[in-house]
């Protein structure tokens, strides 16, 4: 009887440990599935990558400004969902284009007619291009804010379908400097109202 015991216990303990095995397995099975899991999304998440930047486009005729758009382009792979805008001129936060001409004296007399394009809220197209601003119809208008465009600054947050975010930041609206794009954890420009 006690040979028949020994083996039973045998076999039991080699069962337990052929178990205890499977499990080890299992869970390395399952932790190379995760680690497959995260490199497949980060790589959806490449081909989805949206990138925005800020061009301008001036065009001079015998030296005199005959055309200037403030430009936004997004350059990635992937939607830009466009969550906060900010513009400040000379450190004030403005509401629209027509507060930065106040806050950039343009005199009454000059009229302020521009083509712009509200993105607050939209979403940009890879490969889309958006006139911000277009001043070329409006010469008068365009030769006197053009000086007064460098203490204009922008500032843009974005995010993908994932909810990676990151904020767009140009520094003056007069030079062909590139934007600064950095990752954010959220969008909280401060005081945003642009066009909402």
């Amino acid at each position: 009887m006690s040979q028949r015991n020994n083996s039973t216990r045998n076999i039991s303990l080699f069962v337990g440990l052929i178990s205890l095995c499977a499990l080890f397995v299992s869970l390395y099975q399952a932790k190379i599935m995760r680690q497959q899991n995260e490199v497949q999304l980060e790589a959806v998440k490449a081909q989805l990558w949206p990138r925005l930047s800020l061009g301008i486009d001036r065009t001079y005729d015998n030296g005199e400004l005959s055309a200037y758009t403030l430009l936004i382009i997004n350059k990635g792979s992937g939607p830009a969902i466009v969550d906060e805008v900010s513009v400040t001129h000379a450190g004030t936060e403005a509401s629209d284009w027509w507060h930065i001409f106040k806050l950039s004296n343009i005199p009454d007399s000059i009229p302020t007619f521009i083509n712009t394009a509200n993105i607050t809220g939209n979403v940009i197209r890879p490969g889309e291009v958006i006139r911000v601003l277009d001043l070329t119809d409006n010469t008068e208008l365009m030769q006197t804010y053009f000086p007064a465009a460098s203490e204009t600054d922008i500032s843009i947050c974005y995010s993908s379908v994932f909810g990676d975010t990151w904020q767009l930041y140009r520094e003056g609206l007069t030079s062909t400097l590139q934007s600064i794009t950095v990752d954010v954890e959220e969008c909280s420009i401060q005081g945003s109202i642009w066009e909402k």
